[in-house]
């Protein structure tokens, strides 16, 4: 049997599947598949995070929702910035 085909319980749920799981939590396949076998999934992992006043589950989900990757969106929220208002700085910024 094939690791996207076991089941798993994710914060109390049963998956039939880990791929189940990480799309429902909005994780990367094999980054949940390594918390599974490292022991460190769960809300200890993922966090909720805000952009433009709308509560997402995940950085990732808060990412595709926005239209822009993963990276992007963790990097903007590591800096502080709270939506894309807090973006329009950077309109027009040249190149040095």
């Amino acid at each position: 049997m094939m690791s996207h085909e076991i089941p798993c319980v994710y914060e109390g749920v049963e998956y039939p599947s880990i791929k189940a799981a990480s799309e429902e939590a909005g994780v990367n396949y094999f980054t949940f598949r390594h918390w599974i076998h490292k022991g460190v999934y769960g809300d200890s992992r993922i966090q909720p995070c805000t952009w433009n006043g709308i509560t997402y589950p995940s950085v990732r989900a808060a990412a595709a929702a926005n239209f822009i990757c993963p990276e992007s969106m963790h990097y903007r929220l590591a800096r502080g910035y709270q939506g894309d208002a807090d973006m329009l700085h950077l309109k027009g910024r040249k190149k040095k």
